[in-house]
């Protein structure tokens, strides 16, 4: 059983002969629900290219937001993948875990590349410690790899999302409030457009709750599609 941070010791994470099989579907699931949230970074991604949407702003805050959940998640579903798949190498023969190996250093690079990119954003970082993974990944047939093998760290900070909600609730604010004087008028207007662009971009964002999140993997459904909801929720008007 899984606690609800995703935080197992190693010992925990043992492969006996009478619970491989089970071992072997868990790490399937592992691998199917890494795959799932990197296909959302990049969906996410996607939509801030699309929309030309900035991090600074409250409208591209509110699509990049999920991405700081994903990272925390990511690095916990990492690091007991990686000891899992350690323990079945050790009790199943390398090419009965030639696919497992196979996803697993695709999810690595693809990993790597998301946390890459989350550092360059003070959005992320001021909110969460971005984890690094080394240059290349563990070599599950050198069991001495383990030895070596050192966990990807991702941290909250003491900044969190409440920040977006109480940003956007300024934006609504301000187009009721602002309705005096001329240079108010124009702050008036560029506030609209903006709150414009905001909407639009949540607009974007259903597909996501139509599509992505109906077509993940069926392990861990309900904390899965709670993590989503959780950060699109307020969005999806």
């Amino acid at each position: 059983m899984f606690p609800g941070n995703l935080i197992l010791l190693s010992t925990n994470i043992l492969v006996s002969p009478e619970n491989v099989n089970r071992a072997y579907e868990l790490a399937v699931d592992l691998l199917d629900e890494l795959e799932a949230l990197i296909e959302v970074q990049s969906k996410i991604g996607a939509i801030m290219t699309l929309l030309h949407l900035s991090s600074f702003t409250p409208s591209g805050q509110c699509v990049y937001g999920p991405t700081v959940q994903i990272i925390l998640d990511t690095s916990k579903i990492y690091d007991v993948t990686c000891h899992l798949l350690f323990n079945l190498h050790t009790k199943l023969s390398p090419d009965v875990l030639n696919k497992h190996r196979t996803r697993f250093y695709k999810i690595f690079h693809e990993l790597k590349n998301v946390y890459w990119n989350a550092k360059s954003s003070n959005f992320i970082t001021a909110q969460i410690s971005v984890p690094s993974l080394p240059e290349n990944p563990p070599n599950f047939l050198l069991s001495s790899c383990m030895d070596n093998y050192q966990a990807p760290e991702a941290n909250e900070k003491q900044q969190v999302e409440e920040d977006i909600m109480s940003q956007s609730t300024v934006i609504e604010d301000t187009i009721v409030n602002l309705n005096y004087g001329p240079s108010a008028e124009i702050l008036q207007n560029e506030t609209i457009n903006e709150a414009k662009l905001y909407k639009q971009c949540c607009t974007t964002l259903e597909w996501l709750k139509d599509t992505q999140i109906n077509t993940v993997s069926a392990s861990y459904p309900s904390k899965f599609k709670h993590l989503i909801y959780s950060k699109f929720q307020f969005l999806l008007f």
